[in-house]
């Protein structure tokens, strides 16, 4: 269809766009607007180009390498002059092979501008029913499709995070990898992640968050070096790598903290029920671990578990197929030491638990009421243990105890 008024354009309905794959790009609707004084004089100019419904099935290789779908052009920014390039209520499908999961990013509305070989996009999209907006700025968009390295900086803000990147990035053996600056913030950790499709451990916290860092991206892999991170008011420092594996997720790290309070979160190995006078008969909640792997190591002056107080503790969590294991150095414990280590087995068709702790010269009362609510023990003494049990809760695990 050609229009002559109110400004000359031309649109073209239904196309498919072959870029080499088995799923290529598709326009509902192409239309450009063309400039008024050089068609006076037989030449043909495009002001600015629109691409209505635009749809992009980009696919992914296990290790992050792009398959198809996300055409990259390098000879555009050897062009004197550019049109301004449009996209309006467009959609994204994002697979990785092998996972079941799609990602898809729809009504995405964006401007793309270039500058010679700068590019500077403006948008807003919906992921996960969360409306998002943000600006992309690409130094030099002719060195990155050709697998050399260019400045990028990104603005992302969405209902449950704002988000901020500078650094650098290339494109490279169909991967892309980065090292910058990162910054985020937001209300919840939980929400924010699920963008991504990654659910936390535990169904309580993981709530207000704020994150600085250098961060170094490589395919299907994140590295935070230098980093400071506040999580429902605690704060840590130290490095993170989050990577995956297939459909799993793993999280490894080291952190350092002052104060750490974990009595939010719903730990698997929660003993009391709310009243602290009987053993909880709730199942241990564990499906969150059945795709996420954890190797923690974390290091702090004081912890607090519920009623229970560690000081200058080295402790270890590691998670892997629903095999959970923890186990802390020499730790202060009411005036005493405390060291040991546990390990439950989910995996089973029965849970099993072990644990091996040997607390010494601690303050009974304090100590014994944290762990388990018990206070009729005055005095202070040594406690060893070398237990072992089966069941799916605090109640069925008390009740099978064996050991000494």
């Amino acid at each position: 269809r050609l229009a002559l008024l109110p400004r000359p354009a031309i649109q073209v309905q239904e196309i498919s766009l072959n870029d080499g794959s088995n799923n290529g790009p598709a326009v509902g609707a192409l239309q450009a607007s063309l400039q008024f004084w050089p068609l006076l004089f037989g030449e043909i100019r495009v002001a600015t180009l629109t691409l209505d419904r635009l749809r992009l099935a980009i696919e992914l290789s296990p290790e992050g390498k792009l398959i198809g779908g996300l055409p990259i052009n390098p000879a555009i920014a050897d062009e004197d002059e550019v049109p301004e390039l449009r996209v309006a209520n467009g959609s994204v499908l994002l697979r990785v092979q092998g996972r079941d999961r799609v990602e898809i990013i729809s009504g995405v509305n964006a401007s793309l501008n270039w500058a010679g070989a700068s590019l500077t996009t403006t948008g807003s999209f919906t992921i996960g029913n969360k409306l998002a907006n943000g600006t992309l700025m690409i130094a030099d968009t002719a060195a990155l499709a050709k697998g050399q390295r260019s400045a990028l900086r990104i603005r992302l803000e969405a209902e449950p995070v704002r988000l901020a990147y500078e650094g650098g990035i290339t494109f490279r053996d169909s991967s892309l990898q980065g090292e910058g600056s990162l910054s985020a913030d937001g209300r919840s950790l939980r929400e924010a992640l699920a963008l991504f499709g990654i659910s936390v451990p535990s169904p309580t916290g993981f709530g207000r968050f704020s994150v600085k860092s250098t961060v170094s991206l490589r395919p299907i892999a994140l590295t935070f070096t230098n980093l400071s991170l506040e999580l429902d008011g605690n704060r840590a420092d130290g490095g993170l790598n989050w990577k995956r594996d297939g459909n799993r997720s793993i999280l490894q790290g080291t952190l350092a903290s002052e104060t750490v309070d974990l009595s939010i979160y719903q730990i698997p190995f929660r003993l009391t029920a709310t009243a602290a006078r009987e053993w909880d008969r709730r199942a241990v909640q564990t499906s969150a671990f059945e795709s996420f792997d954890l190797d923690l190591r974390l290091s702090c002056g004081k912890l607090l578990i519920g009623k229970i107080e560690i000081g200058n503790a080295a402790i270890t969590l590691a998670a892997r197929s629903r095999l959970f294991t923890a186990s802390i150095s020499e730790a202060q414990f009411y005036g005493g030491t405390m060291r040991g280590n546990a390990a439950w087995n989910a995996a089973e068709a029965t849970p099993s638990l072990k644990i091996d702790a040997n607390l010494g010269n601690f303050d009974f009362e304090r100590g014994l009421g944290g762990l388990a609510g018990f206070r009729r023990l005055e005095g202070k003494g040594s406690l060893t243990i070398a237990v072992t049990s089966r069941g799916k809760s605090a109640h069925e695990i008390a009740s099978a105890l064996s050991g000494k």
